[in-house]
């Protein structure tokens, strides 16, 4: 008959070496003594080799011993990388790399998706459109999101929402109790602007030209800014959602380049686990 060495035996010799009885082998392994004794002497049956010179209080490995507890360490070594690379391996097909031209549609886009696939990981990027498209096309992205769709037969493209600016002044500003405003309206005036807002961030560069827009890195100094400053900030209805509330009016913008709509692209042979997200958004 076959015989074989399990690990639980190779942590036992190596919690003896360790520790330098039996008995508190066991203690360290949270196994009974009885245990520990049973798993040694099946160990020596099966390498054939006596492994230990047994004193009244303390059990000391013999030259033997020596060479299988080195054997051991190897081995338990080796079995810890493979299940960290069995780890990594599994946390890859587990991830889903996005790509995204701005930060809401990827909120929605990864709430969604971890609400009816719980475990899955998202690694998210900001890129500009044109890098997006070529990210996709070479694999280096698992979704893209853009603000149009990709009519090429080898990408499949669901749409999954609208995004329409406004802008949050102090209450007694004059353009305060406007129903809306324009870009022209705004042209001029002052800013705070988050960093991380994506494509968002050239569309105000290019509609405000003459407007100073200082741009924060951090969310929550930016909150604190906005809150006790008289500087104009934008919002959207899908970030007013993670804004705390505070004293300012509200006016949505009504002009070109103000609201975009997003859309979801992959691969038509990717993966099911990739396909599925974009299923999420069928109507």
């Amino acid at each position: 008959m076959e015989k074989n060495v399990e690990l639980e035996q190779l942590r036992q010799l190596v919690a003896i070496a360790q520790t330098g009885t039996m008995s508190k082998a066991a203690e360290a392994l949270h196994v009974s003594q009885p245990s520990i004794s049973r798993g040694m002497h099946a160990l020596e049956t099966e390498l054939g080799q006596e492994l230990f010179t047994h004193t009244r209080n303390r059990v000391t490995l013999n030259d033997a011993g020596a060479i299988a507890l080195d054997g051991a360490r190897k081995v338990l070594a080796d079995v810890d990388v493979m299940r960290g690379n069995l780890d990594e391996h599994a946390k890859r097909m587990r991830t889903i790399r996005l790509g995204t031209v701005a930060p809401a549609p990827m909120w929605l886009l990864t709430q969604r998706t971890v609400t009816a696939y719980p475990g899955t990981i998202f690694s998210t990027e900001y890129m500009a459109e044109q890098d997006l498209e070529r990210a996709l096309l070479d694999r280096s992205v698992d979704v893209a999101v853009l603000i149009r769709p990709l009519g090429l037969p080898s990408i499949r493209t669901q749409q999954l929402m609208t995004e329409s600016l406004s802008v949050e002044m102090p209450p007694d500003c004059n353009l305060a109790g406007r129903d809306h405003v324009t870009w022209d309206d705004l042209n001029g005036l002052p800013f705070l602007v988050l960093e991380s807002i994506g494509f968002w961030m050239d569309v105000v560069r290019e509609k405000l030209p003459d407007s100073q827009v200082i741009v924060q890195q951090d969310p929550q100094v930016l909150d604190q800014l906005i809150g006790s400053s008289d500087l104009f900030n934008f919002v959207t209805e899908a970030s007013q959602a993670i804004h705390p509330e505070r004293n300012r009016a509200r006016v949505p913008i009504w002009d070109t380049g103000a609201s975009a709509t997003y859309f979801a692209a992959c691969l038509s042979d990717s993966s099911e686990q990739v396909t599925r997200v974009l299923d999420l958004f069928k109507e």
